[in-house]
């Protein structure tokens, strides 16, 4: 399977860089397939501008989000290996 991601629109935050990704996930994703989607979610929540992060609750909901990101990065590679 190819996948083909809308990137989000620039400046975007990185909620909205989340919630763009996740509507694009195809249903029957194959392991190879999803470790590129999460891989490439995880460098767009990278750019995201970091201003939009002003309350403590922003940054321990990123780091959250980043970690159940780079956990399915983990969990697709060890299948893809």
């Amino acid at each position: 399977m190819t996948l083909q991601l809308i990137p989000p629109p620039p400046g975007a935050s990185v909620a909205a860089v989340v919630g763009h990704y996740l509507r694009q996930l195809p249903e029957d994703a194959d392991s190879q397939t999803s470790l590129v989607f999460y891989r490439r979610l995880l460098a767009a929540m990278d750019a995201a501008p970091k201003s939009d992060r002003r309350y403590t609750y922003d940054e321990g909901w990123y780091v959250e989000m980043r970690d159940c990101v780079q956990r399915c990065i983990d969990s697709h590679a060890a299948r893809c290996s």
